[in-house]
């Protein structure tokens, strides 16, 4: 990391009446709690109250969701992708590694935890997300006002699809020790993550 790079990035967006910034990325998953103890030092060290909010989607939806966008932006560049096309490059795609590590909470969720107090970090589910009492539970994470009609509006959204069956219980054993971990530490994944959508 260039030195006094990030911080410096992160002062930029700081102006006028601006006190709340924040980065979002699914890089992030790909730390380890060495990389977060750095940020949080650097970011503290600029004169920054750091809080992490972590927000975990049912893996094969995380990955077929970014398969898409990326099929999306192939697309908008004129390149033309049946959808069995798109099936073949998904079974390529979740198991790259770094695709795959960006959808291994587990890992990312240790690596928080050792370094960052509890009181710190927000871990959420996406497909609770938009309910009215996750988003008054964020908002008082963050210190700012709850605006539930904010769930109204989707950015960056990537074109519906189907995803066969076949290939979604593939996915998912592929990503089997993430789904335990996230039943086990967020018990109500087994059931919101047990009837996904896959589209």
């Amino acid at each position: 990391m260039v030195d006094g790079f990030y911080e410096n990035y992160f002062r930029s967006l700081i102006l006028n009446d601006v006190t709340l910034t924040g980065d979002i990325t699914p890089s992030y998953g790909l730390l380890r709690a060495a990389h977060f103890k750095e940020i949080k030092q650097r970011l503290e060290n600029a004169g920054f109250a750091v809080r992490v909010v972590f927000l975990m989607r049912d893996p094969v939806e995380r990955c077929w969701s970014a398969a898409r966008m990326g099929f999306r932006d192939a697309e908008a560049k004129g390149t033309t992708l049946s959808h069995a096309q798109k099936i073949r490059e998904f079974v390529e795609f979740y198991g790259v590694r770094m695709n795959a590590e960006r959808t291994r909470y587990d890992r990312t969720v240790h690596a928080l935890t050792r370094a960052f107090h509890k009181k710190d970090v927000h871990f959420g589910i996406y497909e609770e997300m938009f309910d009215q009492a996750e988003i008054q539970r964020l908002s008082e994470f963050l210190g700012v006002s709850a605006n539930v009609e904010m769930r109204d509006t989707r950015f960056n959204e990537s074109p519906a699809a189907e995803l066969p069956e076949s290939i979604v219980n593939e996915c998912r054993n592929f990503f089997s020790g993430v789904y335990e971990f996230c039943f086990d530490r967020f018990p109500q994944t087994r059931l919101l993550w047990n009837s996904p959508p896959h589209r």
